[in-house]
């Protein structure tokens, strides 16, 4: 029953689109599915399993989840140290203290603006790729 409804909705799409065979629209729903699942990625923690446990044998998905991680965790690293740099620095320091708090959150909002760059980029069907994370991401094997 539900494969003679689905390829129902398969032929009516199909009308719309012009799509010769329905193999193609099966083809384009994949392909719509991957970037999908390849934007998921640039969410921290639930983006980088998500994709991985959809698509465990797509290489796309493998290298957008390794590419978010390693920028996630480049981002991270840089947070706590100037975190780090601000609990030990003396109260008397107030305006350097606000200089490292600004700087904290620009670092938050420079995460983000990857995050939601690299979403529309892969949404887009580009390929967003940072070549200074390229030699980190060989080192994660999934």
């Amino acid at each position: 029953m539900t494969i003679i409804k689905s390829e129902r909705y398969y032929r009516i799409i199909r009308k719309y689109l012009n799509f010769q065979k329905i193999e193609d629209f099966k083809t384009v729903l994949k392909e719509l599915s991957i970037q999908r699942c390849a934007s998921l990625a640039y969410f921290p923690l639930i983006g980088w399993i998500l994709p991985l446990v959809t698509n465990k044998n797509n290489s796309i998905c493998k290298r957008h989840i390794k590419q978010a991680f390693v920028i996630s965790m480049f981002f991270l690293l840089i947070n706590a140290f100037l975190n780090l740099v601000n609990v030990f620095t003396p109260v008397e320091l107030r305006l350097f203290r606000f200089g490292l708090v600004i700087a904290i959150y620009g670092i938050n909002c420079l995460y983000l603006l990857f995050s939601l760059t690299a979403i529309r980029i892969v949404l887009k069907g580009g390929i967003f790729n940072l070549k200074i994370f390229n030699r980190y991401m060989d080192l994660i094997k999934l």
